[in-house]
């Protein structure tokens, strides 16, 4: 029979009358993963759940024909508020109905024995304390237990890849390894499943199969001694990569470990374990001596070759399958060198097959020299092409630059479009490639899937159609841009020097290890896609090699393939492990890590009695319930702080005083321009996706949190500009190529039809500046304001007003109205404007600003300037409809002319204070003063801004809060100097329409609002990918109630910038 888990609604607690079940429906929403939402009122208030039950369906019988239940004539079971009746599943062809009760009839409940009501947990309910007290009393006092409302169980249970996460309903972070042991046994007695983590980086499919469990996160168990003798370390099972490293290096002590810093240092042992150090000491999982592990009976053993040998066997490759380890002890070797070279190679992919056979000399059949690494991907990179995939050549080399010329020679000479080499300590090696704890390959929160082939030798062919599979993706699937393609080459002779028979691991006498690596953005649609590439992908690798067997690597596997192709071949290899498995995990509750299972094994597990499940939720219930029905009703927020808000991968922002920012969501993909509807809802253009409706809740006391992400627009070309219509019932989005029109419901968040094209834009494909932002006027209702930048850093078709470059123009957008040519219909508002993407209408006035982005490697008279000139702009454009506003349609000097802020700084500078126009030239010192154009000509005939702006801070998104007091800008920011500069939202307090400080000679109008605390690590390329360290404002958007939303395009994420009274 097969038992169906359904729902069957339960009375749980008793709540006051007082506090209203629509109340309760909003508290319980951020446990919508454990329980459906609140369905009725139940006795003196109390409400009535859906609850995930089987075993109660004779408990509520009895309570049915005691009361004698009947639906009255006329009324259905959704209208019924008395009572509930509800359909259980028992098995595949057997259907009941079962009623549970929500009795205020004083007399029907004194019918009701109350042994029958205990048993559906009617009575009042637990104090907070008395319900964690329950739960914890079996675990150390320093043991913490976090369910889904604290704000801790995000960032514990948030994952590397969100495509293969677990789910988790509670998380325990156990402080002892008797911790760990008794939360093993409490799982099982309650019949839940239970899934160890130390960092979270693994992103098999088969953790999926985790359902309402318990994480036991090891991250406490994270102690490092090293041995008198020096030969060994005791580490605890939550220690990770950097930990293991930099303790040993101190000591001038090496050891073998994985790759990337950020990972665990037991997780990838168990597997096998690939690093740097395989040429010296072989895989991480031969450096294992003796582990302290928990058994799937709660049971803690120790492993090693003369104590249950037979497991120690197993925990070496097929580790994830048999118990957590708590303690492990380690071979620890001296330091072979103090230093390490690395250099970074970037090759155009029409050198494929040269680097190729290359890297197949330098391998060398397995005989690779032992100090040597090396890796090579292939990926996007626009600094080379923003249409075909580079590849990426690295050497890591043990040793100096000198030792490792030899093998880096005929790469050299192949032609590297890009290289970046340096000599550096092993623990700095890691961040210096690309590899450490801060650098995005180690940032959580996206998605990721892996499918690896072990190989022998490279074939030019199958990496070549490889390669063409991979453009076609990027191509097919812009969503799949930062992914990758790797080819790990380790030194392998150490490994293969190991007996192949004495431990689990399978693959030794693979060479090299080659990997389809998607990554991208959280998407259901886009998770479906991830198998249709990487299958392909890897039939492409294996068909290079058609006499051997497909070999998969456990830790990187992407949970679909067989056992045979993670565990090995060889007969007597599965049978062995079958053995293992039988006795150390008869019931299988080691299944969700690339389990060993195959077709017709039966175990104990899956047959678990349905009582240990309700007790399991009944606990769970009782603590959920009252903690939010109760505590989170009667409380508000600290000042400062929400009860939703999420917390960031980087450093905290600094905020100017009287202001708290909160961390919304994340995870989208590029979030540009945003703008709140007439229904509150958060409208984002997302690029290389189209634009989504965020559905926002205000939790009170300046706190908010997103309840609904939903697609309004699915477009890959819309690029930042988003508008409303003044009625708000027409949605105006922009590529580089035109502006879109759609009719909008704002209270559905939907749109009708295909979009029409509004406003034409000529667009050169290879040309920068894709964004072309929109604001539609209020003082002159139905004008749409489209602001276009240029194509280069020095665009000279900005010279010719016929082209559209770098101008800001309106257009009438009536119904009906035929499609507008950007170049040659609109009312011209200014021209010679660089890149202003920000724009804004002054809310009392009426008057357009700008902000403007100058020009990058700016010279004067041969000499370079661009560290703090030229400046960045705040400029004014008039009032949209005043026909003889003198402000409008004037030239603000690009190309030639811009904004002076360190006057110093610039030659032959004379009369120039902050805030003038001067000429500027550019990379070749172009532009050389003559009789019709100099500085003169740049003060007097063009238009300067009303406000300089530092240089280099990007801005591009303009806002003024509600009475026009303040403007804010938020600085993208930029890494064109030396240190990085912006990354911030600022303001500017504006009185009577003008910036106070003006005029623009002013430095100190800015006033920053939010701000990176170390602004010198943002935009920083490691290498030529962003490091995602800080948070990167673009748009900018204010609700009704004064709430400033911020989108965060290089992290993905929303912000809300509140005032604090």
């Amino acid at each position: 029979m097969c038992l169906i888990w359904t729902q069957l609604r339960i009375h749980v607690i008793q709540i006051p009358t007082k506090v209203r079940a629509q109340r309760i429906t909003q508290n319980i929403d951020g446990v919508n993963r454990l329980f459906s939402n609140v369905v009725g009122r139940g006795r003196n208030g109390g409400v009535v759940l859906d609850c995930p039950q089987r075993n109660l369906f004779g408990t509520v019988a009895k309570i049915a024909e005691i009361i004698d239940y009947k639906i009255p004539e006329g009324r259905t079971e959704e209208d019924d508020r008395d009572y509930i009746v509800t359909s259980i599943v028992l098995s595949d062809d057997v259907i009941a109905k079962a009623v549970i009760v929500n009795i205020d009839n004083d007399a029907l409940w004194a019918k009701i024995p109350a042994s029958l009501k205990e048993g559906v947990n009617l009575g009042s309910s637990p104090s907070n304390s008395q319900v964690q007290q329950e739960l914890a009393r079996r675990l150390s006092d320093k043991t913490e237990i976090y369910f889904p409302f604290n704000a801790e169980f995000a960032n514990y249970t948030e994952r590397w890849s969100a495509a293969s996460a677990p789910d988790i309903a509670i998380v325990v972070v156990p402080a002892t390894a008797q911790d760990v042991a008794t939360t093993v046994k409490v799982a099982n007695a309650i019949g839940v499943p239970f899934f160890a983590v130390n960092k979270g980086h693994g992103s098999t499919i088969t953790q999926r199969n985790v359902k309402h469990g318990i994480e036991i996160n090891m991250r406490s168990l994270a102690n490092i001694d090293i041995a008198a003798d020096g030969k060994s370390a005791s580490m605890g099972g939550g220690v990770f990569v950097e930990e293991i490293i930099q303790t040993l290096d101190a000591k001038g002590k090496s050891t073998a470990t994985g790759a990337c810093a950020c990972v665990g240092g037991m997780g990838p042992a168990l597997g096998g374990g690939f690093g740097r150090y395989m040429g010296y000491y072989g895989l991480a999982a031969d450096q294992i001596i003796d582990l302290d592990v928990v058994l799937a009976d709660g049971s803690l053993i120790k492993v090693s070759a003369t104590s249950n040998s037979d497991l120690y066997w197993g925990m070496r490759g097929a580790g994830h399958n048999f118990g957590i380890v708590t303690q492990f002890n380690y071979k620890i070797y001296n330091r072979p060198t103090s230093t390490w070279y690395y250099s970074l190679m970037f090759f155009t992919n029409d050198k494929l097959e040269r680097l190729f056979e290359l890297v197949n000399n330098l391998v060398d059949n397995g005989n690779q020299p032992k100090e040597l690494t090396g890796y090579a991907l292939y990926l996007m990179n626009p600094e080379i092409s923003k249409t075909e995939p580079a590849i990426l050549w690295s050497i890591y080399y043990s040793g100096t630059a000198a030792q490792a010329q030899p093998y880096l020679a005929p790469f050299v000479k192949l032609g590297p479009v890009i290289a970046v080499n340096d000599t550096v300590s092993y623990p700095d090696l890691f961040n210096a490639v690309g590899s450490g704890v801060d650098s995005p390959v180690c940032q959580n929160g996206g998605s990721a899937a892996l499918f690896p082939t072990g190989l022998k030798t490279y074939n030019a062919t199958a990496n070549r159609a490889v390669m063409d599979l991979f453009k076609k993706m990027v191509t097919e699937q812009p969503a799949f841009n930062n992914s990758i393609v790797q080819f790990e080459n380790y030194p392998v002779q150490k490994m293969q020097s190991i007996d192949a028979a004495s431990t689990a691991y399978p693959h030794r006498n693979d060479n090299l290890l080659a990997s389809w690596s998607m990554i991208y953005s959280p998407s259901a649609a886009l998770d479906a896609l991830v198998p249709q590439y990487g299958h392909q992908a890897r039939a492409l690798f294996d068909a290079g090699e058609p006499q051997r067997p497909l070999n998969t690597y456990v830790n990187y596997a992407y949970g679909d393939e067989t056992v045979e192709q993670l565990y090995g071949y060889e007969p007597w290899r599965m049978q062995r492990l079958k053995d293992l498995k039988q006795k150390y995990d008869p019931q299988n509750r080691f299944r969700f890590y690339n389990p060993i299972e195959w077709k017709g094994m039966i175990f104990v597990a899956k047959l678990l009695p349905a009582a240990r499940e309700f007790l399991w939720f009944a606990i769970s219930y009782l603590f959920l319930c009252f903690a939010y029905a109760v505590t989170q009703v009667a409380s508000a927020p600290a000042s400062g702080s929400c009860p939703s808000e999420l917390h960031p991968s980087y450093p905290a922002p600094s905020l100017a005083p009287g202001y708290k920012a909160q961390l919304i969501f994340r995870n989208l993909t590029k979030p540009r321009g945003i703008i709140v509807d007439g229904n509150g809802h958060l409208l984002v253009v997302q690029q290389q996706v189209g634009i989504s409706s965020l559905s926002i809740v205000d939790q009170g006391n300046g706190c908010v949190k997103v309840s609904q992400n939903t697609s309004v627009i699915q477009n890959a070309n819309l690029t930042h500009g988003i508008a409303l219509s003044n009625d708000g019932k027409t949605l105006y989005a922009s590529s580089a190529e035109a502006v879109f029109s759609w009719p909008y419901d704002s209270g559905k968040s939907t749109v009708s039809g295909t979009g029409t094209n509004v406003v034409d834009i000529t667009h050169t494909s290879d040309g920068d500046h894709i964004t072309r932002t929109l604001l539609m006027a209020k003082k002159q209702q139905n004008t749409l304001i489209v602001s276009r930048g240029s194509e280069s850093n020095v665009d000279f078709n900005s010279l010719d007003l016929s082209t559209g470059h770098c101008q800001i123009k309106s257009f009438p957008v009536q119904d009906g109205k035929a499609t507008q040519n950007f170049n040659t219909t609109g009312k011209l508002l200014g021209w010679g404007l660089r890149n202003s993407v920000g724009v804004a209408e002054h809310p009392t006035t009426g008057g357009i600003y700008s902000v403007d982005m100058g020009m990058d490697y700016a010279t004067r008279d041969g000499k370079d300037i661009s560290q703090n000139n030229p400046g960045d702009e705040m400029n004014y454009h008039g009032i949209i409809g005043h026909a003889n506003d003198l402000n409008q349609g004037l030239n603000h000097g690009y190309p030639y002319c811009h904004t002076a802020w360190d006057v110093a700084a610039i030659p032959n500078h004379g009369d120039l204070v902050v805030g003038n126009q001067f000429l500027v030239g550019d990379v070749n010192d172009t532009f050389v003063a003559n009789d019709t154009l100099n500085d003169a000509v740049c003060v007097h005939e063009r238009a300067g801004p009303v406000l300089a702006l530092p240089p280099h801070n990007a801005p591009i998104d303009l806002k003024f809060a509600a009475d026009g007091s303040e403007a804010y800008i938020s600085f993208h920011g930029s890494w064109d100097r030396n240190g990085s500069t912006g990354y911030k939202v600022s303001k500017v307090d504006f009185a009577n329409g003008s910036p106070v400080k003006a005029p623009s000679q002013s430095k100190s109008a800015i006033i920053d609002v939010m701000s990176n605390p170390d602004v010198s690590i943002c935009g920083q390329i490691v290498p030529y990918v962003w490091n995602k360290l800080c948070f990167r404002p673009a748009g900018l958007a204010f609700n009704k109630n004064g709430i400033l939303f911020m989108s965060s395009d290089e992290t993905g994420e929303i912000w809300a910038i509140t005032k604090v009274k």
